[in-house]
Order: structure tokens, then C-alpha cells, then sequence
């Protein structure tokens, strides 16, 4: 998995993860 995101942004990357994780559960 690509982590380009910084540890601050923590809260954005979690936000991007769960968006990818309901796609594929869409999908």
C-alpha cells in the first residue's frame, strides 16, 4: 500500500483509507 501521506495527517489518510475500503467492498 502507498503511504505518501505524513503522520500528521493522519486523519486524512484514514479518511482516504476508508474511501478506498468502500469502493472495493462496493465493487
Amino acid at each position: 500500500m502507498h503511504c505518501r501521506f505524513p503522520p500528521r495527517n493522519n486523519r486524512s489518510r484514514a479518511k482516504s483509507l476508508l474511501h478506498i475500503h468502500n469502493r472495493t467492498q462496493r465493487l
